[in-house]
């Protein structure tokens, strides 16, 4: 990921910083609410 999205993506509260010395990002409970709410949206439309 580009660290300008790596960067919004943070700022939104939908991933956590990756732990000193690791790349590896997680997905808050921000995150995980906001694709689960997006993907019921697609699926009913």
């Amino acid at each position: 990921m580009s660290w300008s999205v790596t960067q919004e993506l943070t700022r939104a509260g939908f991933v956590n910083n990756p732990v000193q010395g690791r790349r590896i990002m997680s997905i808050t409970a921000a995150g995980q609410q906001f694709l689960r709410t997006h993907a019921l949206r697609r699926a009913l439309s």
